[in-house]
C-alpha cells in the first residue's frame, strides 16, 4: 500500500534525514544554496560575485531549464535583485521565524520587488512570468526567510495542511506549523548546522521537511 505523503507523527530530523544525507554528499548540487547564502552574508562581497553566485544557485537548483527566460541573460541580469535583498529593509528578514512584527508584510514587498525587476527585462514583446518558485528560492538563498515554493515543497505543503501559493495566507499557516513544533525544528537546526559545519536558517530545514515529505513516493 502506498504510505500517503505526510510527516505521520514524526519527528523533524526524522523527516528530513534523507535531505540532509544528500546536503552531506560531495559536491552535491545542495551545496550550492550554502554558497549562496553564505555569500550574502559577507558584507564584502561586491554585487558582480553576488549576482554570479545567485546566478549559479538558480542553475544548479533548476531554474535554468526549458523555456525560463533567465537562459537568455548573462548573470548581470541579477544585478538589481542583489541589490533589492540587500536592501537594510530587506536585511531584517534574515533569520526569521517569521513572528516578528510586520515581517510578513516586507517578505511579500521583496518578493513582490525581486518580480517587478525581472518582469522589466526587455524581451522582445514576450511576457516574463515571475514564478512563486523562483523568487521563493531567490529569498531562501539570499535571505533565509522563506522556504522554496518549489513542486515538492508544494506537494508537502498540502499533505501537512499548508496553502501552497507563495502568498500571506500559507506564510501565516507555516507560521502556525513552525510555532507547534518550534523545539523540534530548533534542534533539527542545531543538528544540521553541525553536521553541515554552516550556518543554517530556521527557513532552510522547514524547506527541508516540507520537499522531504513532497518527494516521498
Amino acid at each position: 500500500m502506498k504510505p500517503s505523503h505526510d510527516s505521520h507523527g514524526r519527528r523533524v530530523l526524522e523527516v528530513i534525514e534523507p535531505r540532509l544525507q544528500d546536503a552531506e554528499r560531495q559536491n552535491s548540487n545542495l551545496n550550492s544554496w550554502r554558497y549562496c547564502y553564505d555569500v550574502f552574508n559577507d558584507p564584502s562581497a561586491t554585487r558582480e560575485s553576488l549576482a554570479l553566485h545567485l546566478g549559479f544557485f538558480l542553475a544548479s537548483w533548476g531554474m535554468m531549464r526549458g523555456s525560463s527566460f533567465l537562459r537568455e541573460f548573462d548573470f548581470t541580469v541579477h544585478l538589481p535583485v542583489v541589490d533589492i535583498v540587500r536592501a537594510s529593509h530587506a536585511r531584517r528578514l534574515l533569520e526569521t521565524d517569521l513572528d516578528r512584527p510586520g515581517e510578513i508584510q516586507e517578505i511579500l514587498r521583496v518578493r513582490d520587488a525581486i518580480a517587478d525587476s525581472y518582469m522589466s527585462l526587455p524581451r522582445g514583446g514576450k511576457l516574463i512570468n515571475v514564478s512563486d518558485t523562483l523568487s521563493s528560492k531567490i529569498m531562501l538563498a539570499t535571505l533565509g526567510c522563506v522556504p522554496a515554493y518549489d513542486r515538492y515543497f508544494v506537494r508537502g505543503a498540502r499533505a501537512e495542511g499548508v496553502p501552497a501559493r507563495f502568498n500571506e495566507k500559507s506564510i501565516i499557516s507555516l507560521r502556525q506549523h513552525i510555532n507547534t513544533r518550534a523545539s523540534e525544528y530548533e534542534e533539527a537546526r542545531q543538528i544540521v548546522e553541525r553536521r553541515l559545519q554552516a550556518s543554517v536558517p530556521l527557513m532552510r530545514v522547514v524547506d527541508m521537511f516540507f520537499f522531504t515529505i513532497g518527494k516521498q513516493d
